[in-house]
């Protein structure tokens, strides 16, 4: 499985954003993303699903899963019948 820094950093450079632009759009200090971009600090399941929303990923592919990198959830996230495609998210996580 390919390693959560390696991830961030794809994803980094396919949306053209710097480390500090990471930081902004997900609200997690600069800090916090150096050391998990060194490797040094494994991001908690919260700073995931941030990381992956400003970079517009899925969280499975950010952890390393072998996905899509894109989300399959909808943009706004679930509501109500939306359950689905958590179910979905969820069903690759454990393949």
């Amino acid at each position: 499985m390919v390693e959560i820094r390696e991830r961030i950093r794809e994803a980094l450079a396919t949306r053209g954003m710097t480390a500090s632009d990471l930081s902004k759009k997900s609200g997690i200090g600069k800090g916090s993303i150096s050391k998990y971009l060194k490797g040094l600090v494994t991001p908690k399941q919260s700073a995931i699903g941030s990381m992956a929303k400003a970079l517009d990923v899925s969280p499975a592919w950010l952890m390393g899963y072998d996905v899509p990198m894109k989300s399959t959830l909808p943009a706004g996230g679930f509501h109500g019948g939306d359950v689905t495609y958590r179910v979905d998210e969820m069903r690759l996580l454990n393949e």
